[in-house]
């Protein structure tokens, strides 16, 4: 019997001396400054966990990390801890289904520091949000969001391909970045042949309200219209007078602003028609280069109202340097000449009439050769004047024909009176 307990206290004695785990209360804790491993005799960190090669399941998990809470805010997770200090902490929940990754300071359990990484029951990943509405959100209601795409310095392409599931590899839309094809350099928007690009208005609830803007596979540009129907065709809408397109520049003064080229290309660089501002006024060029101020104005209307053809300074409403052919000109006047017929009109004597054109060598009204010169002639009052004197003119023919007949008359008579004395 003596022997039997003098065995056990020498192997207790021994097992004792061998322990590296010891007791704190609840705890314990391990004195072994080395690497521990579960499932290896050779872990190669301070933990290392493999699972057995004698499983039933090769999917079967390696380690399990769990909660013996039960309630609806009952979490598992890890805590990453930087040097046994409490600043820039990161932890790995499990809680309601979902999964977190937060960063910050001393965090502890799921409320504590910044969400940077959720994975919900429902398949939807946040980046910055604990509550993903949607397959991936990033950012939550405040701060600045980005997502970032870096590839290398030469030869990258980057971007995001958008595809059906079924069948895989049917890309219909594409945003990237080319760096190495210098024709189309920089950021590109691609779509199959067919498909538009449209931007579009949504209520706040993601319900379509309205279309800004679009782009057909043909290559026509429609905007506020989905289906435009030439290369740009913009539509300001049935209410709203004040929509337009508007081309504009950044400083007031001299400078030319807003040119539209009208160009063939097939008639040189230097065959286009072009349409700009300046100094207030509008001009319309021909032989006109593209992406130059070059060309020759030939229609300006200036900022006044005035229409200038052949001049950039027109000085009336219509100003034209050269020659005007037209089938009909009509000319509206405001007093016309029909007052010369009413009986308080002050018909001139001939006498006087013979007395001003002797001086003057013009009929009275009527501008002279010099003024003529000098300002040249206003169309409707030069044809009023002249139907005046029309008027006038068939005034003196009625007042000779009174005289014309009352001569005739005394003529008759006279004869009359010969006849009787003979």
């Amino acid at each position: 019997m003596k022997l039997l307990i003098l065995t056990t206290i020498i192997c207790l004695s021994a097992l004792g001396s061998r322990a590296q785990w010891n007791t704190s209360g609840n705890d314990i804790y391990n004195t072994n400054t080395g690497n521990v491993g579960i499932g290896t005799s050779t872990p190669s960190k301070k933990l290392f966990v493999t699972a057995s090669s004698g499983g039933t399941s090769a999917n079967g998990p390696t380690l399990v990390i769990s909660d013996s809470y039960t309630g609806s805010a009952a979490s598992s997770g890890l805590i990453l801890q930087r040097a046994n200090t409490a600043a820039n902490d990161y932890g790995l929940f499990n809680t309601q289904g979902s999964f977190h990754i937060n960063y910050g300071t001393n965090i502890q359990n799921i409320d504590d520091g910044t969400t940077g990484f959720t994975l919900n029951s429902s398949g939807n990943v946040g980046i910055g949000t604990s509550t993903p509405a949607s397959a991936l959100q990033i950012g939550g209601t405040s701060g600045s969001n980005f997502i970032t795409l870096a590839g290398g310095s030469s030869g990258s392409s980057y971007g995001i391909n958008y595809a059906f599931s079924s069948p895989s590899s049917n890309i219909y839309a594409q945003q990237m970045f080319d760096y190495d094809n210098r024709a189309t350099r920089g950021m590109q928007f691609n779509t199959i042949s067919g498909y538009a690009f449209s931007f579009n208005t949504i209520s706040n609830t993601g319900v379509y309200t309205g279309n800004l803007l679009t782009l057909l596979g043909s290559g026509q540009l429609g905007i506020g219209t989905t289906a435009p129907s030439s290369t740009v065709e913009v539509f300001t809408g049935s209410s709203n007078t004040a929509n337009g397109l508007v081309l504009s520049q950044a400083s007031a003064g001299s400078q030319t602003s807003g040119r539209l080229f009208f160009y063939d290309q097939t008639t040189g660089s230097g065959g286009a028609n072009a349409i700009y501002r300046t100094s207030g006024n509008l001009n319309i060029t021909t032989n006109a280069t593209p992406g130059s101020a070059s060309g020759t104005s030939r229609i300006t209307l200036t900022s006044s109202g005035n229409v200038g053809i052949g001049t950039t300074s027109p000085d009336q409403k219509l100003t034209v340097n050269g020659q005007v052919h037209a089938t009909s000109v009509v000319v509206t006047s405001s007093v016309p000449a029909d007052y010369v017929f009413k009986p308080d009109y002050h018909l001139r004597p001939l006498t006087e009439v013979k007395a001003f054109v002797v001086k003057n060598h013009h009929l009275p009204e009527i501008p002279s050769a010099a003024d003529f010169k000098k300002d040249g002639q206003d169309l409707g009052q030069m044809n009023m004047l002249l139907l005046k004197k029309v008027e006038e003119l068939t005034l003196y023919m009625i007042e000779l024909n009174k005289t014309v007949k009352a001569q005739q008359r005394e003529i008759q008579r006279l004869k009359k009176l010969h006849k009787t004395r003979r």
